[in-house]
């Protein structure tokens, strides 16, 4: 073997041997959230949680976090006392950093509030560090469901967007193309559609085919109280059956948003059909099982929530249950069955609730088709796709 003959083989081991290693991902949430799910009421949290732990179960991925304890922020001696602990935390992020040169994974835009994320994130960029954006929501949502006041600015969203290697993304294709042209996103940029999903907890609770129970029709709304999300109609709708039908009762799971119509708030609370409930995630697949119909009335005229892909509905999906939708571009594109849909107004609302109530054969047969559809809506499914998106890099 002469000595060009041995350099190749060598440099070829060499790139068997490179192959074979594992891609460490570092992943710049508190460590505490991919250990323990399931004890707060927070969606976000639950696709980190589940997108990061299917993850774990790959080969060639290995997962590198750090867990730190933050206190509740009720007084300024905790505030100041969460801070030292969040810029030590970036310090080691950025020692981990320089030694394993890993793919960082950042949440948008929630962990992203934080002002040493950023910094770490902007230092990435400045190192040529590859990084992953796992885009949740955007600026946009504050100004269609709350008060218009977000944590973040268009220039941090634009610098986020513009500057990460791959964007995993939660939204409709359609939210990420009109962003691209807001922000001028380079046409290479490498970007996944990552929808949210559901828990395999829910098959379990869920297994068994719905039947429609004779005196019995519980209609669900899960997600926060706000205004564009149709909750006022949805109430109006119910309303006005329950007097017809009084065994109709409403179940709220969310809390009150800012910007929620108070005159409303104050019809939930003094109800006496109407149930609002808080929930930890780990509970919900069980406090669904009596749920004849869920619903989702968002206003499909305001751009965030006509192409937004809520956790809400997998989970809808999930249960095997009808849904109750306005024609929401999302969820459109998402269905393959299993919804039947309404205007964005009260009246349309009322005609298509009562025709579910008096037709139990359409319930159960929009139900089969939603059972029908779930299997392809698992976190384990979501996470594949950021697995190959990270192989590709």
């Amino acid at each position: 073997m002469n000595n060009k003959e041995a350099a190749i083989i060598s440099t070829t081991s060499e790139k068997d041997h490179h192959a074979k290693r594992p891609i460490k991902l570092l992943v710049t949430v508190n460590g505490e959230l991919l250990e323990e799910w399931g004890g707060d009421t927070h969606p976000t949290h639950a696709r980190i949680y589940h997108i990061i732990n299917e993850l774990k179960k790959f080969d060639n991925i290995e997962i590198l976090y750090i867990r730190f304890n933050q206190k509740p922020r009720i007084n300024l001696i905790n505030k100041i006392y969460n801070n030292i602990v969040k810029t030590s935390v970036a310090m080691r992020y950025l020692s981990k950093i320089i030694k394993y040169n890993p793919v960082v994974y950042f949440e948008y835009p929630y962990y992203m509030t934080v002002l040493q994320n950023q910094i770490v994130f902007k230092i990435c960029v400045l190192l040529g560090i590859k990084t992953i954006l796992d885009v949740h929501d955007t600026v946009e949502q504050s100004e269609a469901i709350s008060n218009g006041v977000s944590a973040l600015n268009r220039e941090t969203e634009r610098y986020c967007f513009r500057n990460a290697t791959i964007i995993s993304f939660s939204l409709n294709p359609a939210m990420w193309a009109k962003l691209t042209e807001m922000y001028q996103v380079p046409e290479e940029k490498k970007v996944v559609f990552v929808p949210n999903a559901f828990e395999k907890s829910f098959m379990g609770e869920h297994q068994e085919a719905y039947k429609s129970v004779e005196g019995r029709f519980n209609i669900c709304y899960i997600g926060g109280l706000s205004k564009n999300r149709g909750v006022d109609i949805l109430i109006s709708a119910s309303s006005n059956l329950h007097s017809k039908y009084p065994y109709l009762k409403l179940y709220l799971f969310g809390e009150y948003s800012e910007g929620f119509s108070e005159e409303t708030k104050k019809i939930i609370e003094s109800s006496n059909f109407i149930t609002r409930n808080l929930f930890k995630r780990k509970d919900l697949p069980r406090m669904l099982k009596d749920i004849d119909l869920f619903v989702m009335p968002y206003n499909p005229e305001i751009d965030y929530t006509n192409l937004c892909s809520p956790t809400k509905f997998f989970e809808y999906m999930a249960t095997g249950r009808p849904v109750l939708s306005t024609k929401c571009k999302s969820v459109l594109d998402l269905a393959a069955g299993g919804v039947i849909y309404a205007d964005y107004n009260a009246i349309d609302f009322e005609e298509k609730i009562e025709e579910l109530i008096t037709n139990q054969e359409l319930r159960e047969k929009l139900s089969a088709e939603q059972a029908s559809q779930r299997y392809h809506h698992t976190w384990e499914e979501r996470a594949k796709r950021i697995h190959d998106a990270l192989m590709e890099i």
